[in-house]
């Protein structure tokens, strides 16, 4: 019987235990009252009614212990997962938490990458992010500087290298004007030579002799006009050529950079010195060639103004000087 009650679910157990007992005191309370029942009515209550509260009384006491006995744990149990209860709602409000600061960093990521993906390197993270995300700022904002810088350099890289062929523009038209210049002046030297040649007959010797050397000087001075042009164009040829060559390192250099933004860094760093090195040691002989051609050009106009001190030569110098 008390196995069977055992494997009953606490109510029912209740249930039973507490029928059991109504009909325990009933029973009892029945005997009384056949034992008795050959006294008077009044006696008989008078006798039966105190054991009947009394068998009453001790089955409702004994109800209570019963039930405080089935209920005892029950109450535990329904305290212990109360307490699970709301730890299991802290903890999803704190994953919850979690879930969403998780999200705004992913957004956060998002937008810095879409940021450099779009070609925007001016954009930072300064907010400080929690674990496990603390270091990404500091190593986002690294490799948006060095992209930064990187596109900056290659701006002013480009933008040397427009200057240098536009230079290198200027410097060609002005030697082909100079060249043209040249050409003229000496076609004008050769016919001012053949007129003093023709008309050598009226004039003394030492005069035609001064005519003569005073316009091979200037025929000289015209010949080297003609070759400063010619390596002037030839320098500004070679000045765009290493233009060309600085724009495609450069772009060479910047593309290997993209995809490793740490190592390709100081080579293009050491290669635009290295450029700009040979473009200034470069500059620095074509100013030297054109101080040279400067001096001869001096040499060669102190060698000729002294013919301009005879009357002779006074009438066929302004020829040349107007041409």
């Amino acid at each position: 019987m008390i196995l069977l009650t055992r494997q009953l679910s606490p109510a029912v157990r209740f249930a039973i235990i507490i029928t059991a007992a109504t009909c325990c005191v009933l029973t009892i309370n029945l005997l009384l009252w056949w034992g008795l029942s050959g006294l008077s009515t009044l006696l008989s209550a008078l006798l039966l009614g105190p054991v009947f509260l009394a068998s009453l009384s001790a089955v409702g006491t004994l109800a209570g212990y019963l039930a405080f006995k089935e209920l005892e744990p029950r109450g535990l149990e329904i305290e212990r997962l109360e307490t699970n209860l709301r730890c299991y709602e802290a903890e999803l409000e704190e994953r919850q938490r979690a879930a969403r600061a998780h999200a705004a960093i992913a957004r956060l990521m998002e937008a810095g990458v879409r940021h450099l993906a779009d070609g925007t390197y001016s954009s930072r993270i300064t907010v400080e992010l929690p674990q496990p995300y603390r270091s990404f700022p500091s190593y986002f904002n690294t490799v948006a500087s060095r992209l930064e810088g990187m596109t900056n350099r290659r701006e002013e890289s480009i933008h040397v290298s427009e200057m240098i062929d536009a230079k290198a523009h200027e410097i060609i038209e002005a030697a082909d004007t100079l060249k043209r210049r040249a050409e003229k002046l000496a076609e004008r030297v050769v016919t001012d030579l053949e007129a003093i040649e023709k008309g050598a007959e009226k004039h003394t010797a030492e005069a035609l002799k001064l005519a003569q050397y005073t316009m091979g000087g200037v025929k000289i001075a015209t010949n080297r006009n003609i070759e400063a042009a010619t390596q002037l164009a030839e320098m500004g040829r070679l000045v765009a050529e290493q233009a060309g060559q600085l724009r495609a390192i450069v772009e060479e250099e910047i593309k290997p950079e993209m995809s490793d933004v740490s190592e390709g860094e100081e080579e293009v760093v050491i290669e635009e010195e290295v450029i700009f090195a040979e473009n200034e040691e470069f500059a620095a002989e074509v100013v030297a060639s054109e101080d040279v051609e400067t001096e001869e050009a001096v040499s060669d106009e102190e060698t000729i103004i002294p013919a301009k001190t005879e009357g002779s030569e006074n009438r066929q110098l302004p020829a040349i000087a107007a041409a």
